[in-house]
């Protein structure tokens, strides 16, 4: 389920920023003073990211049932010439001495889009499969590949890319925020329920036009393993020991926001350019396990 602003990402990665849901006055005295006054959602995987009304995105993607979904605005009929190219790139491969994959079916969806299969026999039992699904709304095409190397569970992805035809839609941007349970991507929307139980991950970037040195990062991703914390990560990798003298650490605490437990990370380095000092703040969740309203973020 959408998550009313989970995070308000308002503070500029400073020395003494600590990623608050609503910024102090400490916290700001660097900034623009009027940076926070004028905010604006924008929705991302399933939850809502509040930025100011000046920052530019950069970046975002949504994966969905294991690989990224694309959007493209196309025509209606350049989407038909999409799904025939597609058709006939697995064809032609037939012809080919070491086809990598065949044709092998067309499944349409309700006039709204359609299930491309193609296969390849490793030996002459064993077979694999991917899976192109395709769907046209309003002007977008949209489409997700789904490889598949097990035939003993390719129903049950066919029946899974179906469902995703039936229940993507286009969605400008920001459109009023969605009330339905569902996943946002870059100009689409997918409608499915809470118990929808399927790999997710879905990532934001954007830079402030008053601060283009800061770079901002916002991802979610349904975790199916219990990861280490983001600390004792940080203390594996054993970064502070390889480049002693050149990392220092302003802060490394737990911390909860909006009734999410977490840890925070700050550290000062030399910047990429060697003229000055960097800085990197992570807050990350862990969430819990197998469950897309409650991912690592």
């Amino acid at each position: 389920m959408l998550k009313q602003a989970l995070v308000s990402v308002s503070c500029v990665l400073l020395a003494s920023c600590a990623l608050p849901v609503r910024p102090g006055a400490s916290e700001t005295s660097m900034l623009d003073p009027d940076l926070f006054n004028n905010m604006k959602t924008y929705c991302f995987g399933r939850y809502l990211v509040d930025i100011p009304a000046n920052a530019e995105v950069t970046a975002a993607g949504t994966t969905y049932l294991g690989d990224d979904v694309l959007a493209e605005k196309m025509t209606r009929e350049e989407f038909k010439q999409r799904v025939a190219d597609r058709i006939e790139e697995l064809k032609k491969e037939a012809f080919e001495k070491t086809p990598l994959y065949v044709f092998d079916r067309e499944i349409p969806v309700d006039d709204v889009g359609t299930i491309v299969v193609g296969k390849k026999r490793y030996t002459s039992k064993e077979l694999s499969y991917n899976l192109h699904a395709f769907r046209w709304d309003r002007g977008w095409g949209f489409s997700l590949f789904r490889p598949q190397n097990d035939p003993e569970i390719l129903d049950k992805y066919i029946d899974r890319l179906t469902t995703f035809i039936r229940t993507v839609r286009y969605r400008p941007d920001f459109e009023k925020p969605p009330t339905e349970p569902g996943v946002c991507l870059p100009h689409g929307f997918i409608a499915n329920g809470e118990n929808t139980h399927v790999s997710e991950e879905a990532f934001l970037s954007f830079k402030l036009k008053s601060n283009p040195d800061v770079v901002i990062r916002v991802k979610s991703m349904v975790s199916f393993r219990k990861w280490p914390t983001l600390l004792e990560k940080e203390k594996a990798s054993g970064m502070e020991k390889r480049f002693a003298g050149k990392i220092k650490r302003l802060r490394g605490n737990a911390r909860e926001i909006n009734g999410i437990p977490g840890e925070e990370s700050l550290v000062e380095l030399p910047s990429d350019d060697k003229t000055g000092i960097g800085h990197t703040f992570v807050w990350e969740a862990r969430g819990e396990l197998d469950d897309p309203d409650k991912p690592m973020l």
